[in-house]
């Protein structure tokens, strides 16, 4: 049972992996609310029903709130690609291409207890790059996010206009960066980031505390 539940917390590592490569690819690829936008309406389905803590209670209508999200990231894909973004399917990208080595080494160490990811030199910057990216894009650091777009100096006012209007209405911040930190996928992506910056040795700490409790770390090494 333990090697079980093992086996399946590291695919959903690599699942997590994966995903937060298809949200890179996605976003340089012109689907502003496929990513962003999709995690501003998950940030405010995790905000509590009433005031918690320091989060405060869920304000306004799905269905208000989607209409707002989407217009602005509507709004930031028609200055970045004016109205015709790319449109780049993942099997072809780069990162769809690390994905795939990814799911292949994962099916080939179904079978062992101890599982390590080993990646070639270059590739695990690359994984961080995108977790920290999809992760930043959770909590509401979307300065951050857009910094990956070019859309000239001319845009970055109004782009970043429309990013604070989707932190004020999803993540119901205004003048802040963070957002939900209690989401279970912000948490298990800031996990993965923390193994990725320890290998790197751009972590702080000597030791890694996972933030998603009773979940064992993947291993991550590099090729030699």
């Amino acid at each position: 049972m333990k090697y079980e539940y093992q086996v399946r917390m590291q695919q959903r590592h690599l699942k997590a992996i994966v995903g937060a490569l298809k949200f890179r690819q996605r976003l340089l690829s012109g689907d502003v609310y496929g990513t962003i936008g999709r995690a501003a309406m998950d940030a405010w389905a995790a905000l509590p029903d009433r005031d918690k803590g320091p989060y405060p209670g869920r304000i306004g209508d799905k269905d208000s709130v989607q209409s707002e999200v989407l217009v602005a990231c509507r709004a930031i894909e028609d200055m970045v690609w004016h109205g015709r973004p790319p449109k780049l399917a993942f099997c072809a990208s780069s990162e769809g291409k690390i994905a795939a080595e990814l799911l292949a080494h994962g099916k080939a160490k179904e079978r062992r207890t101890r599982f390590a990811v080993k990646l070639g030199k270059g590739v695990l910057r690359e994984l961080g790059w995108a977790v920290e990216l999809e992760m930043r894009a959770r909590i509401g650091h979307l300065d951050a996010v857009v910094a990956h777009l070019d859309f000239g100096e001319n845009g970055v006012g109004y782009v970043l206009r429309q990013c604070e209007r989707m932190k004020a209405v999803a993540w119901q911040i205004v003048g802040g960066n963070y957002g939900p930190w209690f989401t279970y996928k912000t948490r298990f992506l800031y996990d993965i980031y923390s193994i990725i910056q320890h290998e790197e040795g751009a972590w702080r700490y000597g030791v890694v505390h996972p933030l998603v409790s009773k979940v064992p770390l993947m291993e991550i090494s590099r090729c030699v």
